[in-house]
């Protein structure tokens, strides 16, 4: 699918592989661009090779082969620092400090730009980042004791203080509940930056993503707009699953679904037709 014309291109992976010795091929010369400003979800079974790519996209890990450029301009000869002032990495395991408040954990996202700003620069950008991310309420509330949802807010708005031009995301919505996710990444698709994120539940991707890359074993299956690549016969072929899209019942969308079998020991009944809801009466305690 072709991208939209008049952005430039944020990010550009050309044939990129990762090897390692004993285990293989986990990313097999992959090549794809990114606009600025799009949102690339990057899906695939468990082995594709999602979260070695992501890292790659971060700087976390070198490719083994191939090249990887950052606004037209090769990684190697892209600083530690200066990569920090546009890419800002959220991993799936993350482990942060229980005993540092929400304001000091997001404040750490300053980092790369400590030298360049000043102290009330870096405080206004770690309120800005708070209220972004609704968390002002909590900045003072220790990272030990927020819920995983607002713990992965928090990360958030870590990210959103070091000013990147591209955020990368691992599993972002990893042991959140299904409200959860959709609050969060709601967050990410609204801060207009560009986007690239692996995500393991394929049902959220076509309400977030401009792009996916579907990989598997290490390759690149397909790229393109959401609605182009997670095709029901694609999505079978890859995850050994069917991908269905039904009308919503009350908004002008579709909803996707899956439909993944389960061999139970209790046979699941077949679909009744419309019947009215019986309400049983409550019953009070002693009766």
């Amino acid at each position: 699918m072709s991208h939209e014309t008049g952005r430039g291109i944020a990010l550009e992976l050309q044939d990129v592989a990762y090897r390692v010795p004993g285990a293989g091929i986990l990313v097999d010369e992959l090549s794809l661009h990114v606009h600025d400003g799009e949102i690339l979800v990057i899906a695939g079974p468990n082995g594709a090779g999602k979260s070695t790519l992501i890292r790659m996209i971060a700087g976390l890990n070198a490719p083994s082969s191939g090249e990887l450029l950052l606004g037209g301009r090769p990684y190697s000869r892209i600083g530690i620092t200066e990569r920090a002032r546009s890419i800002a990495y959220v991993g799936q395991s993350d482990d942060t400090d229980g005993r540092l408040t929400v304001s000091q954990y997001v404040a750490l996202g300053n980092l790369p730009h400590r030298r360049a700003s000043g102290a009330r620069a870096a405080l206004e950008a770690t309120g800005s980042a708070l209220a972004l991310a609704g968390l002002e309420a909590l900045g003072g509330r220790r990272m030990g004791d927020i819920s995983g949802g607002e713990r992965q807010r928090a990360k958030i708005a870590r990210a959103v203080c070091q000013k990147p031009a591209i955020l990368v995301l691992d599993e972002p919505t990893n042991h959140l509940d299904p409200s959860a996710r959709g609050e969060l990444l709601s967050l990410v698709s609204g801060l207009g930056i560009t986007v690239v994120a692996a995500l393991h539940d394929l049902t959220l991707i076509e309400s977030f993503a401009s792009h996916v890359a579907l990989l598997r074993a290490g390759a690149l299956v397909a790229y393109g707009h959401p609605a182009e690549v997670l095709t029901t016969g694609q999505v079978r072929d890859v995850f050994s699953v069917d991908m269905h899209r039904l009308p919503h019942p009350t908004q002008p969308r579709h909803i996707s679904v899956l439909d993944i079998p389960v061999e139970g020991r209790f046979p699941v009944a077949p679909m009744p037709a419309e019947e009215p809801v019986v309400v049983l009466p409550r019953r009070t305690a002693g009766i």
